[in-house]
Parts: C-alpha cells; sequence; structure tokens
C-alpha cells in the first residue's frame, strides 16, 4: 500500500496442493517420517518461489508465513537465504502465553481458515489443540545468544511487549513500526464522505466549500445515528476542510482534526468542473485518466502523494479501537484500499457515495464492509474507468489542439483533421488499412494546394531563395504529418484491443506523438513557409486577386 512490492508464500498453501492430510493433527507428529519429508519440500518450494519473485519481478519483502519452530529448520533458512542467495533475512515470532487470547484466535482466525473450513466447529478446535501440543513437543523460541547472528522481533500477547534484535534498513524499520502498532482486538472503523458542498452542487473539485442544504441535513442524520449507537470509546476524526468539520459536529464524542486527511491537491485545477479541465487541460485530462493512480496534478497531488501522506493516518487508525473517520472521496478510496487489499490500479476507482457510512469491520483473513445510506439525496460524483478508445480520443484531441495553438495558421486544417480524427476514432466500423493514411494527407493536401496552385496566379512572383525556403519549409511540414500518420496508423492497430494491450498505444503515443509536432513546428519556422512569408497569398482555388 505504500509503495513496497509485498508477497506471502504461505507454506500451509504448499502443503495442502500436496496432501489432505493436514486437516489431521497426526500430519504434524515429529515422529511422521513421510509429513517431515513432505513439510520440508512444501518450505523449499515456497522459498523457492520467493527468491523467483524477488529476482525476477521486481519485488521487495517477501513473506514465508510458516511456523520455523526449531533452530534446525531456521538455520536451514538462513544458509539458504542469507549465505546462498543473499538477501536480507528478518525472523518474526509471536508468542503467547495468555490463555484468553489463545481461545480467542483460535475460535476467529484458525476455525475459520483454510484447514477447518466446513469441519464441526467442535472437532476442529479439539485437532487445532492437538496440533498445538505437537509443536510444543519440539518448539525451541529464539535465543538471543543461541542465534545472536540473526535478524529478529518477538511479539508477546499481540503487542503487550515487543523485542527487536539487529535490525537494519528502512524497510525493516517499517515492518516492525507497522507490527508494534497493530493489534487483533474486536473494534468497527466507520467512514464517510462528508455532506454535500455547495461545490459538488456545481460539479467543481477540491476547494473548501461549505456544506449544502442536503449537505446540512445528512450532518443531523449522520449525528443522530451514531449518537444513536453508543458506540464505546468511539473517536471522530476529521480533516480541517470546512465541509468534514461541519459535517461531524452535532456528534456526541471527542474530535480530532488531521490534515493528513484534507482531500487531494488538485492545483491549477482547484474548483474546475472536470469539463473544463478537459477543455483547458486536455493532454493532462488524458494522461490523468491513463494511469490515475500516479498522475499528480499540476502545482498539485497525486493519488501516490496521497497515499504517503497517509501512511500515520493508516499507523494511528491500526492502534485505535472504534473510530469514525469524516473526510474526502479520494482520501478515504486510499484508506479503503489498505483495508480491503486493492491494487494501485483499483484504488482510484473505489466508489465512495456521499450520504452514505461505510462499515468495516477487521477479521482474519481480510475485512467484512457494510454500506448504510441514510437516504438523503445528493449528486454522484463518482468517474467510472475510460475506456481505451475515451483515452485515446482525449489524448489525440489535445496533441492537436497543441499544435493549433504554437501555429495558427495551420488552425483550420488542424480542426479538420481532429474532427476527422474523433469522428472515426469514435466510430465502430471503419477501414483499418485506410484510417491511418487518409487523415494526415487531407490537411496536407489542403496546405499543398493553397501554396503551390493558387489560382489566379499571384501578382508578385517571389525570388528564388524564398521559393526555396517556402519548399525546404513544406517539406519538413510534410516529413511532420508522416509521423502524425505514423502515430494515427499505429494506433489504428491497436484501436480494438484487450485492456491488456491498451499499454501497447500508450507507450506509441509517449515514444512517438511529440516528435511529429516538433517537425511540423519546424517546418513552420524555416525562413519563407507559412508563418514568415506575407507576401505570398494564400487563395481558394476560385478567388480572384
Amino acid at each position: 500500500w505504500i509503495g513496497i512490492k509485498t508477497k506471502v508464500f504461505n507454506n500451509g498453501d504448499y502443503v495442502r496442493k500436496l496432501t489432505t492430510q493436514v486437516r489431521n493433527h497426526n500430519f504434524f507428529r515429529s515422529d511422521n517420517e513421510e509429513a517431515l519429508k513432505v513439510r520440508r519440500k512444501c518450505a523449499l518450494d515456497a522459498i523457492a518461489d520467493a527468491a523467483m519473485w524477488l529476482e525476477n519481478e521486481e519485488g521487495q519483502v517477501a513473506v514465508f508465513d510458516a511456523t520455523n519452530t526449531t533452530r534446525d529448520r531456521r538455520r536451514m533458512i538462513q544458509q539458504l537465504v542469507e549465505i546462498q542467495l543473499q538477501f536480507r533475512l528478518f525472523f518474526i515470532e509471536s508468542i503467547c502465553d495468555d490463555e484468553t487470547l489463545v481461545q480467542s484466535n483460535i475460535k476467529e482466525v484458525k476455525l475459520n481458515g483454510p484447514d477447518y473450513r466446513g469441519m464441526n466447529p467442535e472437532d476442529a478446535l479439539n485437532d487445532f489443540l492437538q496440533r498445538i501440543r505437537h509443536y510444543e513437543e519440539n518448539y525451541e523460541p529464539l535465543d538471543e545468544h543461541l542465534e545472536q547472528n540473526l535478524s529478529y522481533m518477538k511479539i508477546y500477547n499481540t503487542g503487550e511487549k515487543v523485542l527487536v534484535h539487529k535490525h537494519s534498513g528502512h524497510v525493516q524499520a517499517k515492518i516492525v513500526y507497522y507490527l508494534m502498532n497493530i493489534h487483533i482486538s474486536k473494534r468497527t472503523i466507520y467512514f464517510t464522505r462528508h455532506g454535500e458542498s455547495v461545490l459538488n452542487q456545481r460539479g467543481r473539485i477540491g476547494g473548501d466549500a461549505p456544506l449544502s442544504c442536503r449537505g446540512r441535513e445528512y450532518a443531523r442524520k449522520l449525528a443522530s445515528y451514531i449518537n444513536e449507537q453508543n458506540i464505546d470509546n468511539l473517536r471522530v476524526w476529521t480533516s480541517w476542510l470546512q465541509r468534514t468539520i461541519q459535517t461531524a459536529s452535532e456528534i456526541d464524542a471527542p474530535q480530532e482534526r488531521w490534515k493528513a486527511l484534507n482531500e487531494i491537491d488538485a492545483g491549477i485545477c482547484e474548483e474546475m468542473s472536470y469539463a473544463e479541465i478537459k477543455e483547458k487541460h486536455p493532454e493532462e485530462f488524458a494522461t490523468r485518466d491513463k494511469n490515475k493512480f500516479s498522475y499528480r496534478y499540476h502545482r498539485g497531488e497525486s493519488y501516490e502523494d496521497l497515499v504517503a501522506r497517509l501512511e500515520p493516518v493508516i499507523m494511528e487508525l491500526e492502534r485505535e479501537n472504534n473510530v469514525l473517520v469524516v473526510a474526502h472521496q479520494a482520501v478515504l478510496r486510499c484508506l479503503l484500499a489498505y483495508f480491503l487489499d486493492k491494487t494501485v490500479d483499483e484504488l482510484p476507482y473505489i466508489e465512495v457515495p456521499l450520504h452514505t457510512i461505510i462499515q468495516l469491520t477487521p477479521v482474519a483473513y481480510g475485512c467484512e464492509m457494510e454500506y448504510l445510506n441514510l437516504n438523503v439525496p445528493c449528486v454522484n460524483t463518482h468517474r467510472c474507468k475510460p475506456d481505451a478508445k475515451a483515452c485515446r480520443d482525449t489524448m489525440l484531441s489535445g496533441l492537436l489542439q497543441k499544435s493549433k495553438d504554437a501555429n495558427p495558421r495551420l488552425s483550420a486544417c488542424m480542426e479538420e483533421c481532429e474532427q476527422q480524427c474523433r469522428d472515426r476514432l469514435q466510430s465502430d466500423s471503419f477501414d483499418k488499412s485506410n484510417f491511418g493514411l487518409e487523415i494526415p494527407h487531407l490537411a496536407l493536401e489542403k496546405v499543398e494546394a493553397e501554396v503551390h496552385n493558387p489560382e489566379p496566379k499571384l501578382d508578385k512572383v517571389e525570388p528564388e531563395p524564398e521559393i526555396h525556403n517556402l519548399d525546404v519549409g513544406l517539406a519538413k511540414l510534410k516529413h511532420g504529418l508522416d509521423r502524425v500518420e505514423s502515430v494515427v496508423q499505429k494506433l489504428n492497430i491497436a484501436s480494438e484491443t484487450s485492456e491488456a494491450e491498451l499499454e501497447l498505444s500508450e507507450n506509441v503515443l509517449e515514444n512517438n506523438s511529440g516528435t511529429g509536432f516538433e517537425e511540423l513546428e519546424s517546418g513552420l519556422k524555416v525562413p519563407g513557409s507559412l508563418d514568415t512569408a506575407p507576401e505570398v497569398s494564400i487563395l481558394e482555388p476560385n478567388d480572384t486577386q
């Protein structure tokens, strides 16, 4: 979630692929030689897969999830990981001698896990208790004298006490910090956006607008609902923006303001509508649609920046019990992505509607989530992920606009080209073989006809050097349009591809689009060309001078 690429390699998953005996405690007896061979093979396979993932897929943290309760097993892991593969190694040991916690953990975690799914709860409980006794027979805790060369962390009773030995590097520091803050006590986290604001009603983003009439009604209903629940030790967190403070103002619970909970900074696009952004900054609009997580608003923030800003909020949420967070759409998307384990591609499109409470209850292997709509009308601010055709259309529009702005004399021709590009991109049926060839040449032919074939003849014949320079400029212009043609043709080939292949067209744009227009602009800057030849009249074929 914070950008450190992590993957879990669970030894139990490898064992379950080979045998169903894992559902019986006898599989874990120390004198079961066949089972020991299977468990050892699975451990080696899991470590090998983890090493391949780290080396070949740019992984950063591989979690080998297994018991590793003997010094022999830990010595084997150290030999493989540190000495042979030369990766850093960090052991984490969880020690629990509080019988109440043990029983609670077994019932809430183990009995709902994959080993006992579908079994009678009483039979599953008895089997797991016997499995624990098998482990106890050979259990050797991490020892700071006998294993002083290892880097490790010991957690007692889910955070009651923590011991850290020989940790190094910022990644291990983050792991330690994270594990020192989490707990497994039952709690509920409530998320809600502020009530509808005045800017929400106008379809504008960002700003610090007050609540609308409907937003104030939601604030009253939210306070009434939360106060009626009588939630133990509830704390309320808001941003520093007035719409969240107003939304939480009537809730009867201690409140805390977090600047980190402020909405994403839209920079120069603050208080603009999406239609205005698309019109005034088409390239920016298209770039954001291509990679919404990493795109940073000019003088503003990206979702990636927002995740970094919210890391302390996550750590504090992990420490707390019951919390109500009143925040903003982008902020809540980031927080929900953490608890729901969403990818960076999914994160910017998580739906977080106005006037709705999202109730999260952390449980084993995830979170239970429930939406509660308080039935107060509001606008819908959610933008779905655009399809490939929409992204290409917007990007091409932006590139053409850039060329038109730089070269006003070509505006009419480029507008014609742009419109035809739009029509073809939006069409369900077009000739792929001609699409990339036709459109740029329409503009090119018009320019050539105007420059070389005016009728009637010009009153004043240009000196030979000027005509030569004009030809040089036109040649560069033609070359530039040929480059644009190449881009459009490549886009055409990718125009009906799957989402998985969309990256091809994105790379084509990034690698080719700018150069074509550089040629266009350089062609127009040659002395004697369109921008610098006022003595050459540009005529329609039927005009007279």
